[in-house]
């Protein structure tokens, strides 16, 4: 960590990596929750660990950097990865009330 703060050029390599890697695991996790039988619950999983990638990485991006050299679009990062949070657990209810309500018997 120290190595790349004093070469940026190296920090904006990491970037890009970290960019890359996480676009990767979004499309993985997005694929493997639509071969799940109930697509709200899983769709609801993905959406959340999307997020928590995405808040984690703006915090990462922010971590030890002066204010005045925090990038803009950290912060942004952060609040993404909140919304996406959100509406996981959104759909995780969603999900869970249709799972309910289909177990209860027909009269």
């Amino acid at each position: 960590m120290g190595f790349a703060r004093n070469r940026p050029y190296l920090q904006k390599e990491k970037s890009r990596m970290l960019i890359v890697l996480l676009y990767i695991a979004t499309a993985t996790l997005l694929a493997v929750a639509l071969l799940f039988k109930d697509k709200l619950l899983a769709t609801g999983w993905a959406s959340i660990l999307i997020g928590i990638g995405y808040f984690v990485w703006g915090i990462i991006g922010t971590f030890n950097v002066p204010d005045s050299l925090v990038d803009s679009n950290e912060p942004m990062k952060m609040w993404l990865g909140i919304g996406l949070t959100m509406v996981g657990l959104l759909l995780l209810a969603l999900g869970w009330l249709l799972a309910i309500r289909r177990a209860i018997a027909r009269r």
